[in-house]
């Protein structure tokens, strides 16, 4: 059994029973930890309330530490428990890594998590995910939860998913390479969050972030009605334009503004007088990005010290003699890195031999191909150290966002930012060939 941060009973010297915290750190799911799932399951239709999806979202989490902490796969017929505790943490207004709260308010935070968690047992039905296929009209129905049960005792709910939905957020990368496009972001974007829709909306922004390549600081995303009905589970729902408004749409952008690393807006997309679909203006919240960004500069310089690798602030042991001993030659990068790579004008420069008189946008598009198919090439022309190009667009990224730019000023280096998402999963530690 997996347990993230829950209670056993004990009994006191007078024969009473009590319960007494568990509390692991290290493996209970924590504000800052990812959600990572394929970018299909964000469009997908599911019939869960807000507590149930959280949950769900929960129980990912748990898994992929548990395998993590263990160094081994996860069995899908182990049941993955969650507390009551923990839940109501994550799910408060309050942030317990910041907020002082008193022994009363935690306690009332705690009953909190024990309410919603009884009540997502008391209506819990096996429930099934719909995923759209390309030319094909009938969905695939993919089994979720299959197992639940909630002990007031002990104050855990534990769950089983299908080994079939394991497919969508677990071993996402292996040895041969990715075979689905998938997407991450912290689960304390969505926890704290009301509305289910809010979070799908969400989840449904963030998957598409890693397109920033061109679209800039102000991205769009166009979908149509259909599509986003069948992904919030409303097609019988709000059929008047302005009940869609007030009870979807305009919840989602207040609660997105407020809680998560995005900022948000949309408009209706019409052909004639008839709304065909919404269009979202999003862009990542200056802050988190600087968050990320320095996350990034923080782990690489972990990493070094952990491994007794010199290192500098400044970035001078890129640039030192004996560099070249510490870089692993790379021989697999996932899109996303490859994204990183030839954004950066250092990388380009420093691989220039291969591109020659080319334009940018050529250039870009030959290197892209090269990390592709040619890394042996590559390689031999000269050892890629991603730990240092990463370094420079992390260095990079933060200069430029500290800088009071307008929006127009600062659309000029939007082939080089990079969206949260896609640093997250550079920077995954569960993804064994990165260098992470």
């Amino acid at each position: 059994m997996l347990l993230m941060y829950g209670y056993k009973i004990v009994t006191t010297e007078f024969g009473l029973k009590s319960t007494e915290l568990i509390k692991p750190s290290s493996r209970r799911v924590q504000y800052t930890d990812l959600v990572a799932t394929r970018n299909d399951m964000t469009t997908a239709n599911y019939s869960y309330e807000a507590n149930e999806e959280k949950l769900v979202y929960c129980a990912m989490v748990a898994v992929r530490k548990n395998e993590l902490n263990k160094n081994m796969r996860f069995d899908p017929d182990e049941l993955i428990t969650i507390s009551a505790a923990n839940f109501g943490e994550l799910i408060s207004e309050k942030d317990l890594d910041k907020d002082v709260v008193t022994a009363s308010e935690l306690y009332e935070i705690h009953r909190y998590g024990e309410k919603a968690l009884q009540r997502v047992y008391d209506s819990y039905k096996p429930k099934v995910m719909l995923i759209k296929k390309k030319d094909d009209p009938t969905p695939i129905k993919v089994p979720m939860i299959i197992y639940c049960h909630y002990s007031k005792e002990t104050k855990c709910m534990q769950i089983r998913f299908a080994r079939e939905f394991y497919n969508y957020f677990y071993n996402l990368i292996n040895p041969t390479g990715m075979t689905h496009s998938f997407s991450t972001h912290q689960i304390r974007y969505v926890m704290r969050m009301r509305s289910n829709y809010a979070m799908r909306i969400y989840r449904i922004l963030n998957s598409e972030l890693w397109k920033a390549e061109s679209l800039g600081i102000q991205q769009i995303h166009d979908i149509s009605l259909e599509r986003l009905r069948f992904a919030l589970d409303i097609e019988d729902k709000y059929k008047l334009i302005d009940n869609l408004k007030s009870r979807v749409l305009n919840v989602a952008k207040t609660q997105i503004n407020k809680l998560s690393n995005l900022e948000i807006d949309y408009e209706t997309i019409k052909n004639g007088k008839f709304v065909v679909g919404i269009r979202f203006t999003y862009k990542m919240k200056e802050e988190h990005r600087n968050l990320i960004f320095q996350r990034i500069i923080d782990r690489l310089k972990e990493k070094h010290l952990k491994n007794a690798i010199p290192y500098s602030d400044d970035g001078s042991h890129f640039k030192d003699k004996e560099r070249v001993k510490y870089i692993k030659p790379v021989t697999k990068l996932s899109s996303k890195q490859i994204t990183v790579l030839v954004n950066c004008d250092v990388f380009l420069n420093d691989y220039g031999y291969f591109l020659g008189d080319l334009d940018t946008i050529t250039a870009k598009k030959t290197m892209r191909s090269l990390l592709t198919n040619k890394l042996d090439i590559l390689n031999d022309h000269k050892l890629i150290d991603l730990d240092y190009y990463f370094w420079i667009q992390a260095k990079r990224n933060m200069n430029i966002f500290k800088k009071d730019a307008s929006e127009d000023n600062m659309a000029e280096h939007e082939d080089k930012n990079i969206a949260d998402s896609d640093m997250d999963e550079i920077l995954d530690p569960a993804e064994d060939q990165l260098p992470f």
